[in-house]
């Protein structure tokens, strides 16, 4: 299935809203947790919830990063279409048709 400008950006726009959405609700975890942490007198759950807002922003970096490698590889299809002035799927296909037949 070739792929067009259209769809690129719209893919770009979703990913966009997708990592706003990831920042909100690990800033909100986030700051509940340090709440939790500053309020606690007990060294026990201080320790739990340190180790709670460890895995929190541990799972916010890898999701991050997932978005970041998707945004990039779309970035890659926008600068291939670009060059090519056409969906480079079917271009592909075409070259790969091309070198059979030879």
């Amino acid at each position: 299935m070739p792929y067009d400008k259209e769809w690129i950006e719209e893919s770009l726009n979703k990913l966009a809203e997708e990592e706003r959405l990831l920042n909100e609700k690990h800033i909100s975890e986030i700051n509940e947790v340090d709440k939790s942490i500053s309020s606690s007198t007990n060294n026990q759950k201080r320790f739990l919830n340190e180790k709670l807002k460890e895995r929190i922003v541990a799972e916010f970096e890898w999701k991050l990063l997932n978005i970041q490698k998707d945004q990039q590889s779309y970035n890659t299809m926008l600068v291939e279409l670009e060059i090519t002035k056409e969906p480079i799927r079917d271009w592909y296909e075409d070259e790969v048709e091309r070198v059979k037949k030879m």
